[in-house]
């Protein structure tokens, strides 16, 4: 280190010294005509009184220019203006303090992020809850419309990665475009749910029973697992999957499972929605309860609700009705009470509700909920920080590129004010000559 900071001041100091060319012959002759004047009685010669009008030394553009590209305003001290230098220099700290405090910044906020998502996010919720809104679909949960959380292109041929036919019944929309009440041609939309490996983005993780870092095999699971998921209710009829299931061998060791939390794994978590049922609050939860006190708590923040029960006078092949109009919810308290009175032949009742929601953005449908909510603006907040430090470092680099433009003028400019005369007059040498002197040349500097 010592080596080094001594080169780089030898080399400053290279640079700031003034390079003065010598002609040795010219300095020789002189030293000739100085002995041979000296030499002579003050009778027989004349005396040479050389006056050297001698101005202010020379400063070059390029050095100039090139001390400016390493320290901004050092260029500017060369060619003779503090002020400049000074204003330079402390614009080229100030960057730099200030990139160093946003880069602390990021630190911390990095940490704040990893912290939340570790905490709230989890690869064994992740696979155990992946296909529940698609499992329950018949259960009250279209009502939620969270099966286009993850579909694909409605109307379209569900594949896997184009190559893969998907086995998943497609879930159907009627969308009444006429308002005619008639399901006309076209209004029916198909919506294709995306299996678990679907898309460009995944996971790695530790696998115990290979010893080894896996992904999700492209392959979508069938009445044959694919090794990690598999079709426990196949329809024969349609050939199609009506619920998937993890497949046991799998969740025995899902706690030896560990996953590999790089910056891919941070970013997938929070931005693409196939990772949305690994956070702790985007689950749904069904549970019956009794309306003894026409009170039940389900908790703060529920987004959406769907009370139901069992109807001793409805049809036989499916007496569950929703009367989910009936209650009313208190998002602070959590309290979800009974507001109308209802039909006596009602029993049996159950209520499924979540904290999940669909944010609409632009078209482009996203699962929502408060933990993802927060994590997203940790991260938002870590990527404005980022921001602001490459701010800085666009400072640094125009200050040293305005500062290397500057120096040059400055230094022209220094050199013009300096300069006595534009023309210059040097005697030429001649030993010839009775005084030494041959001639006068006339030089013109532009």
């Amino acid at each position: 280190m010592i080596k080094l900071i001594s080169i780089f001041i030898v080399f400053i100091g290279f640079l700031t010294s003034e390079i003065i060319p010598q002609n040795i012959e010219k300095l020789e002759i002189l030293g000739e005509i100085k002995s041979i004047s000296d030499s002579s009685s003050t009778s027989d010669s004349i005396k040479i009184s050389l006056s050297i009008n001698k101005e202010k030394k020379y400063k070059y553009p390029g050095r100039a220019m090139l001390l400016s590209g390493l320290i901004p305003g050092l260029g500017e001290l060369y060619s003779g203006s503090p002020v400049k230098a000074f204003t330079f220099a402390g614009i080229e700290a100030g960057a730099w303090y200030f990139w160093n405090k946003q880069q602390d910044k990021m630190l911390i906020q990095e940490q704040a992020y990893k912290r939340f998502a570790d905490e709230h996010w989890d690869f064994e919720r992740w696979v155990k809850n992946y296909y529940n809104y698609y499992n329950l679909q018949n259960e009250f949960l279209n009502t939620f419309e969270f099966y286009k959380l993850f579909s694909n292109i409605p109307n379209g041929i569900p594949t896997m990665f184009g190559s893969y036919n998907s086995n998943f019944n497609q879930i159907e929309e009627w969308v009444d475009i006429n308002n005619n009440s008639i399901q006309d041609e076209g209004e029916i939309i198909e919506w294709n749910y995306t299996h678990i490996n679907d898309g460009s983005h995944s996971i790695a993780f530790y696998d115990p029973r290979y010893d080894e870092i896996k992904t999700f095999p492209n392959d979508p699971p069938s009445l044959e697992s694919n090794g990690y998921f598999y079709c426990s209710d196949f329809d024969n009829s349609s050939n199609n999957c009506n619920s998937f299931e993890l497949l046991p061998e799998f969740e025995e060791v899902l706690s030896e499972v560990y996953v590999q939390k790089n910056l891919h794994f941070y970013e997938n978590i929070g931005k693409y929605n196939q990772f949305f049922m690994g956070w702790d609050d985007a689950q749904l939860t069904v549970t019956s309860f009794s309306l003894s006190d026409n009170l039940v708590n389900i908790g703060v923040d529920i987004s959406n609700y769907v009370v139901t029960a069992d109807s001793i006078i409805g049809p036989l092949n499916n007496p569950r009705i929703n009367i989910s109009d009936k209650f009313e919810y208190n998002s602070n308290t959590g309290d979800l009470e009974l507001v109308e009175n209802l039909n006596p032949s009602l029993q049996n009742f159950q209520i499924m509700y979540t904290k999940a929601s669909i944010f609409d953005n632009e078209g482009y449908i996203v699962p929502k909920s408060p933990n993802k909510w927060t994590y997203r603006d940790l991260r938002d907040e870590y990527n404005n920080i980022g921001k602001m430090a490459g701010y800085a470092m666009t400072s640094v680099m125009f200050n040293h590129v305005i500062s290397m433009i500057d120096a040059v003028i400055s230094t022209n400019i220094s050199n013009r004010k300096s300069q006595q005369s534009r023309v210059t007059a040097e005697p030429i040498l001649d030993l010839e000559s009775k005084y030494g002197v041959g001639g006068i040349r006339l030089n013109y500097r532009f």
